[in-house]
């Protein structure tokens, strides 16, 4: 689960099955108290001719708690270490359905965004939960994770202590008061300060910027 026509059973003699071609969701879509149908991968096995299916969680889940008054849009984690989070993967299942195993290709993404849609409101009062599905990963650098907010702010939240992923479990962080930091935004106000036949001065104010260029034009060719 999800079912994908894309994904390939190769059987090994050692009485594992091999799910290729596996994708870990990189941009998963806010639920609340929930992670994104279809973003939580399970597998299963069954004998021929069985009626049921008894699904095992891949993934395990981070949950990121906070506070305020801003509307969320989105919500990213990056492991410190460049661990692979999403992308192309394969799951390795044992015949008798056991634990499954996750591996991620060597080009798989370093990143997992959140995207909450029109936005998440806040409360004040008591903490928002916003889980993201991931791949178990040990993050023994521990992780990064970028909160986005509305009206532009950006808030960064690291630890660089152990935090262990689970497989088919839950590692919540403590609860945070989202306090962001706004990015000023670049202007350019240009105006003639003079304008006669054989020249134009003009006077151009760029504002919060650390550097810029421009090209110019010949006054010929202006």
């Amino acid at each position: 689960y999800p079912y994908t026509t894309g994904i390939t059973c190769i059987t090994e003699s050692a009485g594992q099955y091999i799910l290729e071609g596996v994708t870990v969701p990189s941009v998963q879509q806010y639920a609340e108290n929930s992670f994104a149908n279809e973003s939580f991968l399970m597998t299963a096995v069954s004998g021929t001719g069985a009626s049921s299916l008894a699904f095992k969680n891949v993934c395990g889940v981070l949950k990121i708690n906070l506070k305020g008054t801003a509307v969320i849009k989105s919500v990213s984690v990056r492991g410190n270490g460049e661990e692979p989070l999403s992308g192309s993967a394969k799951i390795i299942v044992e015949r008798d359905n056991t634990i499954p195993t996750v591996e991620m290709d060597i080009e798989a993404r370093k990143e997992i965004l959140l995207d909450c849609g029109d936005g998440v409101q806040l409360s004040e009062d008591k903490a928002t939960a916003f889980l993201l599905s991931l791949p178990p990963t040990e993050f023994s650098r521990g992780f990064t994770v970028k909160v986005t907010s509305a009206d532009g702010g950006e808030m960064t939240l690291r630890t660089d202590k152990p935090n262990p992923v689970r497989r088919s479990a839950i590692l919540s962080m403590p609860e945070v008061e989202y306090d962001p930091f706004y990015v000023p935004v670049p202007s350019v106000d240009i105006k003639a300060v003079s304008v006669g036949f054989d020249d134009i001065v003009i006077r151009v104010d760029v504002n919060n910027v650390v550097q810029y260029s421009s090209r110019h034009k010949l006054k010929a060719t202006f």
